[in-house]
């Protein structure tokens, strides 16, 4: 089978693709899923890149491409995603900004520090690159705005496949209009490469990502975590209402305004639409390792609560300044997703308050069906938090994060004061004398009635009567059930008392 000749995904990178492989890939005559696989491939493996380039057979369509790809690359670190858009420093930044040049037309006069044109946006300077794309800032003339523009890889330009999957980002993004869904200016499918357009989010650069704030600063304040992970919640809820899962929830795409609380769900990249077939069938493994659900992590299919337990995992991210899953290499991070529980959050930050404990598990259940139901719950619940936290005396803790013994404290006092009373009556069953009155021996029998035939007296000769067990004294009996009768009232008032200091309403 040709599909054997491809790498397969879950075994060493060291594999390449089969030369006839890379043949029908220039000849886009694999199947949808044999091109998905090769193109994952392709993304990461710089030899294969290399060599697709020369079966290409035009020099000097690769010439830049060489510039960029045919230098020597540092150990990929597998630890990240081949969709992550990094930094581009030092001689990653000279070689893509060298691509950028001649892939642009030529700057004007006025603005010569510029990297080039391409249609009516200017090239300003390079953002950051990765697998799949390059990011650059720019300045929109019609418009007079600055935007972000996102390159589609130039060994992936000439793909059909990744043209229509780079073209599916840009479509999905823009069908969810909301605050917090980066939005998507323009796209040009057509153009090679092909390229989609975006807010640019900070003066400079892209704006800080919340993982950039977490490397740098550390863990977050409590409020501030659970207030931009609402914001994550409620973009998810949009997303998700439209039939979109993110995919890749994860700090690195989460977007920080400048001098605001303001939050930006980037990179719709892994973004698949849930009756997608043709995607859905190819069985691709992708996103982070480290923020990969345990049905994402073990290539199951994935719907909404998928993004839910990624939230889950960025939420525990800020709150202890790292990711709940971490080993020496993905293999072994996407089995601790699938098989280990995470660290308790208040064990890494022992100042954080045990319900919050609660709220995390609620999101970062191994089973999608024991996880929070929906992006719209897990908003809602968030922000109820959040406003405890800001004002507890004026915003009780919601009821799913309380302590489940307060929750079912009523129910315990009640099962309490029924034993009591099981108690009084076996009690009252075993002495049955207890509360009646005895007779003394001189007191006359009761006359019956004339109809009624006289019962014959007897007289119990062998054992201690009833009566020799009572007490002698009418008084005395009396005494004691007039006590026993005010334990049980002591009983009940304390029970009362006990659900007053725990601060139960009073039941109707």
């Amino acid at each position: 089978m040709v599909a054997a000749n491809l790498p397969p995904r879950d075994e060493s990178r060291g594999l390449h693709c089969d030369e006839a492989i890379l043949l029908r890939l220039l000849d886009e005559t694999l199947s949808e899923h044999q091109q998905s696989i090769a193109e994952d491939h392709l993304a990461t493996c710089h030899a294969c890149q290399h060599r697709l380039e020369t079966l290409a057979g035009d020099a000097t369509l690769w010439t830049e491409t060489r510039s960029v790809y045919g230098r020597d690359e540092p150990a990929h670190d597998e630890r990240l995603p081949v969709t992550e858009t990094a930094p581009a420093t030092g001689h990653d930044a000279d070689a893509t900004q060298a691509w950028l040049r001649a892939i642009a037309a030529p700057p004007r006069e006025n603005d010569p520090a510029c990297l080039g044109r391409i249609d009516r946006y200017r090239i300003d300077s390079v953002i950051g690159s990765g697998g799949m794309g390059v990011v650059a800032s720019g300045f929109d003339d019609q418009l007079g705005r600055p935007v972000a523009i996102k390159f589609l890889a130039s060994h992936l330009a000439g793909l059909a496949p990744a043209r229509r999957r780079f073209t599916r980002e840009a479509r999905a993004a823009a069908a969810i209009v909301h605050p917090s869904i980066m939005p998507i200016y323009g796209v040009s499918e057509k153009s090679h490469p092909p390229y989609l357009v975006m807010p640019l989010i900070g003066s400079s650069s892209a704006g800080r990502s919340l993982q950039c704030r977490i490397d740098q600063e550390g863990p977050l304040d409590l409020e501030t975590a659970l207030g931009i992970a609402a914001q994550i919640a409620e973009g998810l809820a949009a997303a998700h209402q439209r039939g979109v899962v993110h995919r890749d929830i994860k700090p690195g795409n989460i977007l920080l305004e400048e001098n605001s609380p303001r939050i930006l769900i980037a990179d719709f990249g892994l973004a698949r639409a849930i009756d997608d077939a043709t995607v859905t069938v190819s069985g691709m493994v992708a996103g982070t390792p480290q923020y990969m659900s345990p049905e994402q992590a073990a290539g199951e299919d994935v719907g909404p609560r998928s993004d839910l337990f990624s939230l889950g995992s960025v939420l525990y991210s800020m709150l202890t300044g790292r990711p709940p899953f971490v080993a020496d290499s993905p293999i072994a991070v996407l089995r601790k997703v699938i098989d280990t529980p995470a660290s308790p959050v208040v064990d890494r930050v022992e100042s954080l308050p045990p319900w919050v404990e609660r709220l995390v598990q609620r999101f970062l259940c191994k089973a999608p069906a024991q996880r929070i139901a929906s992006a719209i719950d897990a908003a809602q619940l968030l922000r109820q938090a959040e406003a405890h936290v800001r004002h507890p005396s004026a915003n009780p803790l919601p009821v799913l994060l309380q302590r489940p013994r307060m929750a079912r404290g009523r129910s315990v006092i009640a099962a309490l004061f029924a034993v009591a009373a099981l108690a009084i009556l076996f009690a009252l069953a075993k002495f049955p004398w207890i509360g009646t009155s005895p007779r003394s021996p001189s007191t006359t029998p009761v006359t019956r009635e004339a109809s009624a035939p006289p019962r014959p007296a007897t007289t119990i000769t062998t054992g201690p009567s009833i009566e020799s067990k009572a007490p002698r004294e009418e008084a005395s009996l009396s005494w004691q059930w007039e006590g026993f009768a005010d334990e049980i009232r002591q009983i009940q008032l304390g029970m009362n008392q006990l659900e007053n200091d725990i601060g139960f309403p009073p039941v109707d």
